[in-house]
């Protein structure tokens, strides 16, 4: 997975002071995971969560270092905080890359069902974004990003439906593809 990204907007609800440490904070927890520092980065993200729960950017670090450790009920347990937690569960139920790594802990949990559903939702989601950027997160999507997106979560779908049983529909998915 790539790293996480420092392009994301800082809540505003906070002072600037905490607002810029969170920026250093985010900094530093990308650069020890490009340095694949994981343990430095982890730390770092949690620190942010401690900052502000509802940091997404730290959230999907922290569940990258998971997939990493393949530790992946503990990456369902930080994609899916509890509805008390968060002031707005919205940006996290319709975020494509929050969905991607769901089915990615299901897929590896052999949650074959669940899986599926975390990949579909993704998809939708990316396909629901506009192509000009603005709708969050993603910030300024690329076309071929988006593209890309969509065939990775392709591919993973036939990868769920040949390995839960259903070769022929994940062998159907792949044609389709290409």
């Amino acid at each position: 997975p790539p790293a996480p990204s420092t392009s994301k907007k800082i809540i505003t609800r906070h002072s600037p002071a905490t607002q810029e440490t969170i920026k250093q904070l985010t900094i530093k927890a990308v650069d020890a995971f490009r340095k694949k520092a994981l343990r430095a980065a982890r730390i770092s993200f949690e620190t942010i969560l401690q900052l502000d729960s509802n940091n997404l950017n730290a959230r999907v670090g922290i569940a990258e270092i998971y997939l990493k450790n393949k530790k992946y009920s503990k990456m369902i347990s930080i994609l899916m905080p509890t509805p008390y937690s968060l002031s707005d569960p919205a940006p996290w139920s319709s975020n494509s890359k929050v969905l991607e790594y769901m089915g990615d802990a299901y897929y590896y949990m052999e949650q074959y069902k669940e899986s599926l559903k975390a990949y579909d939702s993704s998809l939708h989601s990316i396909l629901k974004e506009k192509n000009n950027g603005s709708s969050s997160p993603p910030p300024q999507i690329t076309k071929e990003q988006k593209v890309h997106s969509i065939l990775t979560l392709k591919v993973k779908m036939a990868n769920v439906l040949y390995d839960a049983g259903e070769q022929d529909a994940g062998i159907n998915i792949v044609q389709n593809i290409f």
